[in-house]
């Protein structure tokens, strides 16, 4: 890391460094929002799939003894 930094500044491509530093914290942060905002949803939906199984499962037991 700190090699990349100094090779950076030598070779004078320190505006570049940073700026394609910059772009992989933004996709980095972008694919952690997504996953997590995936994962919710999903979790969302897998409870509400859980539970309506789970009714129509109590509301059938009723119907057929």
């Amino acid at each position: 890391m700190f090699s990349m930094i100094t090779w950076a500044v030598l070779s004078d491509q320190m505006p570049l460094y940073i700026f394609s530093y910059f772009i992989y914290q933004l996709m980095t942060e972008i694919v952690v929002v997504k996953i997590w905002y995936f994962l919710s949803v999903n979790s969302l939906f897998l409870i509400e799939l859980c539970y309506a199984g789970h009714r129509d499962l109590e509301r059938s037991s009723v119907l057929v003894p």
